[in-house]
């Protein structure tokens, strides 16, 4: 790969332009024994001595044509040293013909040349004689896909140029050219044949490979102008002409070039194959140039991509891993997107909607508490809580503050005296003060209040706010990163369609997946607020009320394991998180990522971070607070994954987004009103 970002283009190609020799056939020239002459006492094996008179028979031949002529033919080269070559002109894609200009045994000065039969015919003096002759046989030799190269010779100028005959071959399909085509179809790359071959062997090779016989010639197509400049407005002009088609044969390098410039314009991401000098302008102007193996320097120097295998099932290939790569990046994006939304929504929302304080006022203020005491009634113990807590107001022991932590405690029920233990709080000149006067039966009317009645929250133990530590969010992040880092080396599945960045789309699907984290954190939060309430979530399931520090590390254990838990449904797009076995390195890093998590949760040392209270939940009596948790993220996670898979169902289906590449339905729907349009018959020119 000469350009990095050739990769995420490859990645969403959709229109593949390829070379016809050495890509989708074997550039492996069989010859024939079939050799059609135009001149008397030609024959087949004079005609071929020629045709090596017209190449450098001294040097290792320079290409596929002269490989069969110099090597695979047969003959002896050492009858070409009686003469001695003065001039050669190799081959030019403009001209189609190599020539040499030859010295023989007796001194006379001749040129043999020899090239594509229609370009030999038209510098032959007797071109009108023998023109029908000659497209007949190309024709004829064409339907069967064989393949033409006639050989002329020049003794003079006065003389003319005068046909020899016409050396037949085959270059066959690579076997595995046709499966790889099926292959470039099933994953959204239409395949557009580009050869400077004769018309009829195009449509035949077309035919055999599968490609479709509307292989079209030059007649019609846009040139340059005189002065090198492309043609405004290609796709207004050309593009009902170049659009539809399966290929374009005889084709010149200018053609090339303009072809892949109008499919650009038209919005298709291309892709263009080829290996020689006349290929480079092309694979400069494509989105993704391919050298093929063997291609020369000057393609690769245009191309982005260079090939070290022989054929296009080397581009399929490359295809698959490109679409890999993007695959992995948009999860990385998708998950990336979905944690934070998870977590800057739940704690935007969890500080305005779930005060802690308002949970406690309604059940543990005495005066509320009073109220409703047809239950249950609680004991207050000292905690072991920082000075200054919550900002609150200080409670006094002597000279210390003292700060209350309350714990559950059966009373019988339509009991109205409750009675607390030694550190029963009174009310002192408006304040609360800490008592050891021994069990004492406490008055309902003793709690502090407001002008309406209701307890004051700035006296009351839990904070204002719903905040994590500091600590415990570096512990998420870090957690969570590096786990992020294994999708570079997760397993995924190719898209089978062409890619390309629709942000709209991976936002709205990130929304709903981190949207299904949070609001299952915030519910988890509200119904641990709310544990100590008789008539809450958690005592219908049999959980108990449960302290404030135990309240922080549960959602500790939530957003973590909801993090972790959505990338797995992250990384499979629109497939259920089942469709793509994880790799092992991400298996590994969530899972003891997972673990690092629930260990830390469950043995927390019960004291303060950042003011806050935490506890470890495996701390206490009740032990079971973390497989609760786990359940309900596993519950939580696939419900978010069906949301997910809903989702991106309805965007694909309605379109809104135009989450995958229109242009092929729009090519599919050109080629079949041209293929309406079109005349009956395989044989149009």
């Amino acid at each position: 790969v000469t350009r990095l970002s050739a990769i995420e283009e490859l990645a969403g190609m959709d229109m593949l332009c390829s070379d016809k020799t050495g890509t989708l056939t074997l550039n492996k020239m069989v010859i024939q024994e079939d050799c059609p002459v135009y001149c008397e006492g030609e024959d087949r094996e004079s005609v071929l001595f020629q045709a090596a008179l017209a190449a450098k028979w001294k040097e290792p031949p320079r290409d596929a044509l002269d490989t069969m002529i110099l090597v695979t033919s047969g003959q002896d080269l050492e009858l070409c040293n009686v003469f001695t070559q003065t001039d050669f002109v190799p081959f030019d894609p403009r001209t189609k013909r190599t020539e040499g200009t030859l010295r023989g045994p007796t001194g006379a000065v001749f040129r043999i040349t020899k090239g594509a039969p229609h370009i030999i015919l038209n510098l032959c003096r007797n071109a009108d004689k023998i023109r029908d002759a000659v497209d007949a046989k190309v024709l004829e030799l064409g339907k069967r896909g064989i393949r033409s190269l006639a050989v002329a010779r020049l003794d003079s100028d006065k003389e003319g140029w005068r046909m020899l005959g016409i050396l037949t071959f085959l270059d066959p399909p690579r076997p595995d050219t046709k499966v790889t085509l099926q292959e470039c179809g099933r994953f959204g790359v239409h395949v557009k044949m580009i050869t400077g071959d004769h018309l009829v062997i195009a449509k035949e090779t077309s035919r055999q490979l599968g490609l479709g016989t509307n292989i079209q010639g030059t007649q019609g197509l846009p040139v340059l102008a005189t002065d090198g400049t492309v043609p405004d407005d290609l796709v207004q002009q050309y593009g009902n002409l170049i659009i539809p088609p399966d290929g374009f044969a005889q084709v010149f390098p200018e053609h090339k070039y303009l072809i892949v410039q109008t499919l650009r314009q038209a919005g298709f991401r291309v892709g263009m194959t080829g290996d020689g000098v006349n290929d480079a302008p092309a694979l400069k102007r494509s989105d993704v140039g391919i050298a093929v193996q063997g291609a020369t320097d000057a393609a690769r120097a245009a191309a982005d991509i260079v090939l070290t295998n022989e054929g296009l099932s080397v581009v399929v290939e490359a295809i698959k891993q490109s679409r890999e790569i993007f695959a992995r990046l948009q999860n990385f994006i998708l998950y990336r997107i979905a944690a934070t939304l998870q977590l800057l929504s739940f704690f935007f929302i969890a500080v305005f909607a779930l005060r802690p304080v308002d949970f406690y006022n309604r059940n543990f203020c005495p005066g509320i508490f009073w109220a409703n005491a047809s239950t249950a009634c609680y004991n207050i113990t000292p905690p072991i809580l920082a000075a200054s807590l919550y900002n609150a107001p200080s409670f006094a022991q002597g000279s210390d503050p003292i700060y209350f932590q309350p714990t559950p405690r059966t009373c019988a029920r339509n009991q109205l005296d409750c009675v607390y233990n030694p550190s029963l709080f009174t009310i002192k000149d408006g304040l609360f003060l800490s008592s050891s006067e021994g069990n004492t039966t406490m008055d309902p009317s003793l709690c502090m209040t407001d002008d309406d009645g209701e307890c004051i929250g700035a006296a009351a133990p839990w904070p204002d706010f719903f905040q994590l530590p500091v600590l415990m969010l570096m512990l998420i992040t870090l957690l969570n990163d590096g786990t992020l880092i294994s999708i570079g080396y997760d397993f995924v599945k190719p898209s089978k369609y062409p890619e390309r960045w629709n942000f709209l789309a991976l936002f709205c699907i990130a929304t709903v997946l981190g949207a299904v984290a949070c609001a299952s954190s915030l519910l988890l939060l509200w119904a641990a607020l709310d544990s100590n309430n008789p008539a809450g979530l958690f005592a219908g399931i049999g959980i108990p009320p449960i302290e404030y520090g135990k309240i922080v590390t549960s959602i500790f254990l939530k957003v973590s394991l909801s993090d972790f838990l959505t990338l797995f449904s992250a990384r499979t797009q629109g497939d259920f998180f089942w469709s793509v076995l994880p790799s092992p390195v991400l298996l590994t890093a969530a899972g003891i990522s997972l673990i690092i998590s629930t260990i830390l949760a469950c043995v927390w040392p019960a004291g303060t971070l950042d003011r806050l209270p935490v506890m470890g939940l495996a701390l206490g009596e009740y032990k079971l607070l973390p497989l609760w948790i786990w359940l309900y993220c596993i519950l939580c996670w696939l419900i978010q994954d069906a949301l997910k898979v809903l989702s991106i169902f309805l965007i694909e289906n309605s379109g809104i987004f135009s989450m995958h590449n229109a242009h092929l339905d729009i090519l599919e729907a050109s080629k079949k009103l041209a293929a309406d349009a079109e005349p009956e018959g395989d044989d149009r020119v």
